[in-house]
């Protein structure tokens, strides 16, 4: 069986208005993060006429794909935020603020930034593939190619009511990715492992 690994999720600050067009990006700055699918894909719906503006936390390394990122949100300083690393307590009082957030890596093993968001009640956009998808089921936001991101994001910027449905179940399909959960699994396999008795010698 799975255990899915310990997520700490805190909740978004109670009566904390969202900024409307705002977006988050979470995690490791690394090449299979695909951060410049992030911008290329908030561009084109700032270029559909929806002004929105992204929040982008996590360090910023001196290697080459970090300085390949910086430059990218230099580019885009008028709506690109970068907020480097932020403790539990910081990134609970941005993501509270903000409406949406987006993802991009297509090879993800699980998606721990994306539950942390989810959590904090910003809908998070993730790529079909990858283990993210364990976490957001709700297929309006899921997407294949750039287009289909694009499509989807301008559908909740101009749906808020289904959003606020999305958050909804959000919240409630994060609860299964929080310590707790984990430790009263891990518990549970190893005392079902134990009742199997002895294992018997192979001849």
């Amino acid at each position: 069986p799975v255990i899915y690994p310990p997520v700490i999720l805190p909740r978004a600050i109670p009566g904390v208005e969202r900024d409307p067009l705002g977006f988050a990006c979470l995690g490791r700055v690394a090449p299979e993060k695909e951060i410049e699918r992030i911008v290329t894909i908030l561009t084109a719906v700032r270029k559909a006429g929806h002004p929105v503006r992204l929040q982008f936390v996590g360090r910023i390394g001196d290697d080459d794909y970090g300085r390949k990122v910086a430059k990218l949100i230099e580019t885009g300083r008028d709506w690109i935020c970068p907020r480097g690393f932020l403790d539990l307590e910081e990134k609970q009082n941005l993501l509270s603020r903000q409406s949406f957030a987006l993802h991009a890596c297509r090879i993800e093993a699980f998606g721990i930034a994306v539950a942390e968001m989810a959590s904090l009640g910003c809908v998070p956009f993730i790529p079909a593939t990858g283990g993210a998808g364990e976490i957001v089921t709700i297929r309006g936001l899921r997407f294949e190619t750039v287009d289909e991101a694009v499509e989807k994001i301008v559908f909740a910027l101009e749906n808020p009511d289904t959003v606020g449905e999305w958050r909804t179940r959000l919240a409630v399909a994060t609860k299964q990715f929080g310590p707790e959960v984990f430790m009263k699994e891990l518990r549970e396999h190893v005392a079902a492992f134990g009742r199997r008795g002895a294992p018997v010698a192979a001849r």
